[in-house]
Order: structure tokens, then sequence, then C-alpha cells
């Protein structure tokens, strides 16, 4: 049998990609799926949420790779139940977190370490993001963490969002990144562990070729990711600033990406053949 995406790997971002605008993934990109899979494709999911958030759409989709979670700081394989390989945050992470408990108490603070969501000071917006996500959190204090950290998320309304950006800025940091991923969301990774470098190392790993490597996102914290990938593609929905990086762009998430994405190759791959 034909199998036309044999060697290649479609690493795609969730919200604002894959998902729709109502969070929910179109039969149109369930089936794109499956059919660049049944062609010899590695198909998987490069996302800024956590083990358990990531699941949900895991199961509904032909994932045969490991998926990278956490943007891009922990890679995790549902089949099997494992971490082939992470990038915890350093030490200093602690510190950082509590100068921003001690100063801003209207912030949201969320923990993710390994397949749990810690949540260390709740507002609206966190609320609102487990809601929206559908998973639960371990609502706890600093000392009863565990000692690995993959990624922290602060929260706050998208009018208020300035105030912890500008507050992360001032208090001296080495060893950690920050990056807004969403309109609601300041995050700080591992200095370095950002999807890119994770889709990098899982095409390594799988012994896919980078120029074989494609990567689908469409905001801010998927830049790297969309640059790191031998063939960067974007959806219409994405900033302009972003497409204008991308070397593809596809109809917008509501009407297909990643069935656009598909069909961009399998036009690709019949030119070459």
């Amino acid at each position: 049998m034909q199998k036309p995406f044999e060697g290649f790997l479609l690493a795609s971002d969730l919200d604002g990609t894959l998902l729709n605008d109502q969070g929910v993934i179109s039969q149109k990109n369930i089936d794109a799926v499956q059919e660049f899979v049944d062609g010899g494709g590695l198909f998987t999911i490069a996302t800024g949420r956590t083990v358990s958030s990531a699941q949900q759409y895991v199961e509904k989709l032909a994932v045969n790779a490991p998926v990278i979670v956490t943007n891009g700081s922990l890679m995790y394989d549902y089949r099997t139940n494992t971490i082939p390989w992470d990038a915890p945050l350093p030490e200093e992470a602690r510190g950082l977190v509590q100068a921003v408990l001690d100063h801003m108490p209207h912030v949201g603070v969320e923990i993710s370490s390994g397949r749990e969501l810690y949540v260390l000071r709740a507002n609206a917006t966190t609320h609102e993001h487990l809601k929206y996500e559908n998973i639960d959190a371990v609502f706890c204090t600093m000392e009863e963490l565990p000692n690995v950290w993959h990624k922290v998320l602060y929260e706050l309304p998208p009018e208020h969002l300035q105030e912890i950006i500008d507050f992360c800025e001032k208090v001296p940091y080495r060893e950690v990144e920050y990056m807004r991923s969403a309109k609601i969301f300041y995050e700080m990774i591992p200095k370095g562990a950002h999807k890119g470098a994770a889709l990098h190392a899982l095409a390594a790993k799988l012994g896919i070729s980078l120029d074989k490597t494609v990567a689908i996102g469409d905001y801010y914290n998927d830049l790297g990711f969309i640059k790191a990938g031998g063939i960067g593609i974007t959806p219409q929905n994405a900033p302009d600033d972003i497409k204008k990086l991308a070397d593809v762009v596809v109809c917008s998430n509501n009407e297909g990406a990643i069935a656009g994405a598909v069909s961009y190759l399998r036009g690709l791959v019949s030119q070459s053949a």
C-alpha cells in the first residue's frame, strides 16, 4: 500500500489551531489526521496545556507519537503513560513565584508538574480556565508542591495582564524565560525549553529529518515552534505578524486548519512524486 506521508511528522497546536473557537475538534480535522496517519505520517500535538488537559483531545485523534505539553518543557507518551523527555524549571523558579505571591495578591498562579496541575492561588480567571479546560487541579501551598515543576502560569483579565508582565521583568532572573501564551496568560518556562526545542528533540527521537517536520500554530508562543519546523504553517486567524513568518497560511481554525495543512502536504507530496 502506498504511504504518501511516510517520513513526515506533523505537530499541531491545540487552541486556535486544531480546536475551533468553541474548543471542539471538527470531524473534518479528525478525518484529516486519520488520513495523514493512514498514509504513514506521524501526528502529534504541541500545546501549552497540561498532560491531563490535553488528554481529552488526544483520545479523539489518531495521535501516534509522544505529545509536547506545557509549551515545550515536557513530552508525554499517552500510549505508555511515560515521560520520554522533559526540561524542569530550575530552583530559582520558587523564589520568583514567591515574589509574585507576596507582592501581587490578585494574580492567579498555577504550577504544572508531570501529570498534575497545582493551584497556589485562584482568581476568577483561574476558575474560568479550569472550567474551560475541564480539568481537576490540586489546590495547595508552596510547601505542599512537588520538587519538580515544568511550567508556571500567571492569570489575569486581559486589561490587567500587563501588570504581571511588568512585575516579572523587574525581578532579576537567569535560568527561566517568560512568554505571553494568551490574552489572559503569562507563563514561566525553563530557559530554552519551548515548543520549537521540544519539536527538534521529538524529531530526533523518532528519526524524522527536519525538512519533513511540519509545525502548525497560531499564537506568539508558537512562533519558535513554527520556525523550528521544516515547514511552518499557521491558520488564517493568526495575528498578521505570525502569518508573515510562516511558510504556509491555511484556512482558519473554524474552517478546519489541520485539514488545510494535510491538503497542502498532499499536494506537496504529489508534486514530488
